[in-house]
């Protein structure tokens, strides 16, 4: 008995790397803001996953982010590649568990941040899974059998959490979110369009996120997956 109440409650590999990631924004922050931090670090990560397949916005994006490290000493900036790494791993953790999650909408929960902007808050993993669900029915089978994926769109996507859930939910049915989906992913607050970024391209989804204005239809910047450029997805969308 003791043994299966064990087995049951198997740690999430990926929560100890959250954490650490956590530890290591702060300690870059020991004199600075760590909303700051916390920005700066996504922009970079951001732009060193864009620069690798967008080569049209890459001087631009080297620019801007040898202006964001070149406002931090030596030290700090030795911590940034630890705390991409971190990320990776948690990913990596919760890809390996139960599946892609939101986990940058922890960090951002677990830092206090929405204290800090406005009172922001995002979907609980809880909802954003059942909402999945529903959506991952046979119609979606039946689209992927018939055009070989399926299309989704977040018009105010946050950290990315529905895009995380869908990916999760399509595993579940026995289908390849890394080519059998192609997301477009729109938010106003460029701290969102990163962390749906990176955690959309690391998790391997095949994404466009595009920072901008659903409502006014605004567009500012777009940001590509690697796996979206692989798949050719900019094309599917356009037929």
């Amino acid at each position: 008995m003791e043994n299966a109440e064990t087995e049951s409650v198997k740690p999430d590999p990926g929560t100890n790397h959250r954490k650490e990631l956590i530890k290591l924004l702060k300690q870059a922050a020991h004199a600075r803001d760590v909303c700051r931090v916390f920005n700066d670090c996504l922009e970079m990560s951001a732009i060193a996953i864009s620069n690798t397949v967008d080569f049209v916005h890459k001087a631009e994006r080297e620019a801007r982010y040898l202006e964001i490290i070149g406002a931090y000493e030596k030290r700090e900036q030795e911590l940034f590649p630890e705390i991409f790494a971190r990320l990776a791993l948690a990913l990596e953790g919760k890809a390996a568990s139960t599946g892609p999650e939101d986990v940058l909408g922890l960090v951002f929960n677990e830092l206090e941040l929405q204290n800090k902007n406005k009172g922001q808050v995002f979907t609980p993993q809880h909802i954003a899974d059942f909402m999945a669900s529903i959506s991952c029915r046979d119609d979606i089978k039946t689209t992927v059998e018939e055009k070989g994926y399926v299309s989704m769109c977040d018009p105010c996507c946050g950290a990315g959490v529905f895009i995380m859930s869908m990916a999760k939910a399509m595993t579940e049915n026995g289908l390849n979110y890394s080519t059998q989906i192609v997301c477009t992913a729109t938010d106003i607050d460029l701290k969102c369009v990163h962390m749906t970024y990176l955690q959309s391209a690391l998790y391997g989804i095949p994404a466009v996120v595009i920072h901008g204005d659903s409502l006014l239809v605004q567009e500012w910047s777009r940001w590509y997956t690697p796996v979206y450029m692989m798949n050719g997805c900019g094309g599917r969308l356009a037929g």
